[in-house]
């Protein structure tokens, strides 16, 4: 393990204990950027990091990821953050509601899958209204948000699905990543995550049921430049250009033109 994947699982294990991260005093390092980011962004934006660290070895780039309501509410609270990342249009307008926004753009498109623990012949997406486990994120989280949209989609073509899976429903997680890892060890047969947690560490065990073309729930991504600092403002470029997008169309991103909200 490299030494910023050892950051990147030290970041992860204060989340899920629900402490704040950060990496040091703001006030003692001006050449420290800090970024909150959406959990499904945790292996896409470490590897955009690395790469732009290479150009520019002077900046201490600090990443906290979680879900975008916990993340919003902790830079409302005042946690010092220079750039934030959201999944969720939602969370990325409340946030301009509160605070003063330097710079912003639309620049990322996932989707919400369903998928399954391969230890259970699941083979498609109505079987799970059966007797499975079924996780998904809590609802204020986007990840949550977009699953209860997607029941609701898939509801036209079969009346009740909705209210069949939720009955199944053993655990709602602070964040995807949870959903991902209980998945993975067991803790349920099937969780509503995104495409791009479908990762080749996961798909030994987790794989992808599809769903209908038209009733897909896709979202875009927001990032937002807090503080119109050098370091900060050089940072959030390097994240929006094209090189480093193609980074995260790798983890099965793409361009936000063909996505809805």
């Amino acid at each position: 393990m490299n030494t910023w994947n050892r950051i990147v699982c030290i970041m992860m294990m204060f989340i899920i204990v629900g402490t704040l991260v950060s990496c040091g005093k703001k006030e003692t390092k001006e050449n420290q950027v800090i970024i909150y980011a959406a959990a499904s962004m945790t292996e896409s934006l470490s590897d955009a990091v690395e790469e732009i660290n290479e150009k520019y070895p002077d900046i201490e780039i600090c990443v906290s990821f979680n879900s975008s309501s916990k993340l919003r509410l902790q830079i409302e609270q005042g946690a010092d953050v220079d750039i934030y990342i959201s999944a969720s249009k939602s969370q990325y307008n409340k946030l301009k509601e509160k605070i003063q926004i330097e710079k912003d753009k639309e620049f990322l498109s996932n989707e919400i899958v369903i998928a399954a623990n391969n230890r259970n012949a699941i083979e498609k997406w109505n079987d799970i209204q059966g007797n499975y486990k079924v996780l998904k994120a809590e609802d204020q989280v986007p990840a949550g948000e977009y699953a209860i949209r997607l029941l609701e989609n898939l509801d036209a073509i079969e009346k009740g699905f909705s209210d069949k899976v939720l009955r199944n429903v053993v655990s709602e997680e602070i964040n995807v990543k949870q959903v991902v890892n209980k998945l993975y060890l067991g803790e349920g047969d099937v969780g509503f995550i995104y495409n791009t947690d479908l990762t080749e560490k996961v798909k030994d065990k987790l794989y992808k049921l599809k769903v209908p073309e038209a009733m897909k729930v896709k979202s875009n991504y927001y990032i937002c430049l807090l503080k119109k600092q050098d370091e900060s403002s050089k940072i959030y470029n390097e994240l929006i250009s094209d090189d480093i997008q193609k980074i995260f169309c790798k983890y099965g991103f793409s361009s936000p033109k063909n996505s809805q909200e």
